[in-house]
């Protein structure tokens, strides 16, 4: 028979604090590797978003993202009143990666879908996102319900206003650019329409032609 040795109340302390410890360094070690992912998904994106890509780049999104047929760029904004239009560079940055989190945390089975820093404009304090139609459609909406519920989750957590410019829709992701295109044509032309939280290019373009 083995004769079982006391364990000291000051081992076990030890034994438990070097447990967490190792905990620790795992979950710093695997956040740290997931990072690392995410960014270099994000630049495999962009390149497509920009046009600027070769087949390399669309395999790895392929493999890393759940893309399906009929793709739009989205642009995420947050709105500021005219008393915040001062705030410096950091506030707008700190408002920008919150933004992304929250974004992350709303649409959490496709947290890889939402891209940090796209736009041309280094005056642009807004967030990518690559929507697909079929994230509406398992849910039994319109893109504009979707995108519209997605939009108030994102206003009830931030606690402020959020507009959406949705360019317009293509095959697929290889075809994002000119969705990007036509979403920063619709930024530009926005303060001629209505004022809402989401604007679909296809829409306003309609608006368009029917008052020209």
């Amino acid at each position: 028979d083995y004769i079982l040795k006391p364990v000291q109340k000051n081992d076990i302390i030890t034994l438990l604090r070097n447990v967490s410890n190792l905990e620790r360094e795992n979950r710093e070690k695997n956040d740290t590797q997931q990072k690392m992912e995410d960014a270099y998904l994000a630049r495999n994106v962009i390149s497509i978003i920009k046009g600027k890509f070769d087949q390399s780049n669309v395999d790895y999104v392929l493999k890393h993202m759940q893309l399906s047929e009929n793709v739009r760029y989205v642009d995420i904004e947050v709105l500021v009143g005219n008393e915040e239009k001062e705030e410096d560079d950091y506030d707008n940055r700190v408002l920008q990666r919150q933004l992304h989190s929250v974004c992350r945390d709303v649409l959490k089975e496709n947290v890889n879908h939402f891209i940090f820093d796209v736009s041309y404009d280094e005056n642009s304090y807004d967030v990518g996102f690559i929507y697909c139609e079929n994230m509406a459609t398992r849910n039994d909406m319109t893109d504009r319900e979707f995108l519209e519920s997605m939009t108030e989750k994102i206003e009830k957590i931030m606690m402020r206003s959020v507009r959406m410019m949705c360019g317009k829709r293509v095959n697929d992701i290889t075809k994002i650019a000119k969705s990007y295109s036509s979403c920063r044509m619709l930024n530009s032309i926005k303060g001629f329409h209505s004022q809402k939280s989401v604007y679909i290019y296809e829409e306003e373009v309609q608006v368009e032609q029917k008052g020209a």
